[in-house]
């Protein structure tokens, strides 16, 4: 879809007028809210529809951060001064745009049963641990088109706020993670009875095989499992209860044989309403 909100002409306008008239002599305290402002900038330019809320919220920090830098008297009078004017009339323009799509996402949808809310997804891996690096991709029923998000996790985390969906519906999870085994994750929900102005919790947990064996090593348990991968990120292994977390160890042998504990993903996914 064409950037019909300007963000990234929001981009440009900001790296022109404001950071390459910069004093490079600016200390790095001075500087680092500028960069700052550079990675919003860049944030904002990777939401895509229906996140209204999202965009505005994030535009309104950006405007918070143009008044605070402009107010700043190491800046008056300067050309730093006179590049965040021009930023800050770039960012309102855009604002006023996603108010309009969004007011006019809003009322198509009035005439449908549809229920604006906001969606809590939460995931887990194969040991339980919070995912980490993961990119979610979330397909909701939303008469008369799915709505289609996308966001990177953070600790396990990803939240939507006023999405339009079906009260009762069909949701599609596709998890994409930093892995070699099993790398991408997918499971269908049908979620039921939410209300306007409610959240969808959406909890996501990996399935796991955990095997216990004697062996002389941690290679040959890995070995007769078929369990491939990098040791602690595809798979853990455990000689009772330490955890083996190199290469070198996974070769290292014994005389006698000791029991292992492999935990591996199984490649599917249980998903749950919360």
């Amino acid at each position: 879809m064409a950037d019909q909100f300007g963000f990234e002409k929001l981009k440009d306008v900001y790296f022109k007028n404001v950071m390459k008239v910069l004093d490079p002599k600016l200390s790095v305290a001075d500087t680092a809210p500028f960069i700052e402002l550079s990675n919003l900038f860049e944030v904002i330019s990777g939401i895509e529809e229906p996140l209204y809320e999202d965009m505005r919220l994030k535009l309104d920090l950006a405007l918070k951060t143009i008044k605070k830098l402009s107010s700043d008297k190491k800046f008056k009078g300067t050309p730093v001064q006179k590049g965040l004017d021009k930023v800050m009339a770039s960012v309102e323009k855009s604002k006023a745009e996603v108010i309009k799509a969004e007011k006019l996402y809003e009322k198509e949808a009035q005439a449908t049963k549809l229920v604006e809310v906001d969606i809590s997804f939460n995931a887990r891996d194969y040991y339980n641990n919070q995912v980490g690096g993961a990119k979610l991709e979330l397909t909701l029923d939303s008469n008369p088109h799915p709505v289609k998000l996308s966001e990177m996790m953070s600790n396990g985390n990803a939240r939507f706020r006023g999405i339009l969906i079906e009260p009762s519906g069909n949701a599609h999870v596709v998890l994409k993670l930093n892995r070699k085994v099993h790398p991408t994750l997918s499971q269908n929900l049908g979620y039921k009875n939410v209300s306007r102005g409610g959240t969808l919790i959406i909890n996501a947990k990996e399935d796991v095989t955990k095997v216990e064996m004697a062996s002389t090593s941690a290679r040959k348990v890995l070995d007769s499992k078929g369990v491939k991968g990098s040791v602690g990120v595809d798979f853990k292994i455990f000689q009772g209860g330490s955890e083996i977390e190199s290469k070198k160890e996974l070769e290292e042998t014994s005389q006698v044989e000791v029991k292992y504990t492999v935990y591996y993903p199984q490649g599917t996914l249980e998903v749950t309403q919360g």
